[in-house]
């Protein structure tokens, strides 16, 4: 496959996941913000070159338990000038649609360290919701969210 498509294929993929993120789990932007260039399961090693590439954006997969794992994540993207769409993932999907209170350590750490918090676009929510949870259920987690970090 041609290199350049590649690129296409996985930016056209984030914009779709970016703009079917609800309003409301997206941090408030200046009125003019920036455009967002992402990348998607990014590793901190490649954030220099996206930094140069003009890429401002990524999402990433972080450990549900390792908060010093969470430290160099947000450190590189801090250095990289990059915002973060964290995904907190456990098996079959992420944390939010199972358990709010394996998610509430995360919250805490980004309600601790406003910078980090900073550079949180959104947080990834859930994959495939109805599949695992109800409408009612992730608005009750949507809630839990917004009360531990209400901007």
């Amino acid at each position: 496959m041609e290199k350049g498509f590649k690129k296409f294929l996985v930016f056209s993929f984030v914009i779709f996941e970016l703009l079917t993120y609800p309003k409301s789990l997206i941090a408030q932007e200046p009125a003019n913000p920036p455009p967002l260039y992402g990348m998607v399961f990014a590793s901190t090693t490649d954030f220099p070159k996206f930094k140069n590439w003009g890429i401002n954006l990524v999402e990433t997969t972080l450990s549900l338990t390792a908060e010093s794992n969470w430290k160099s994540v947000y450190d590189a993207a801090i250095t990289n000038n990059i915002k973060l769409i964290p995904l907190l993932w456990q098996n079959p999907d992420t944390i939010w649609t199972q358990n709010f209170e394996a998610g509430r350590p995360f919250l805490t750490f980004l309600k601790n360290n406003p910078q980090y918090l900073n550079v949180t676009y959104a947080l990834y929510m859930t994959h495939e919701p109805y599949r695992h949870s109800t409408p009612e259920s992730l608005k009750v987690v949507y809630a839990k969210i917004k009360a531990e970090i209400p901007s």
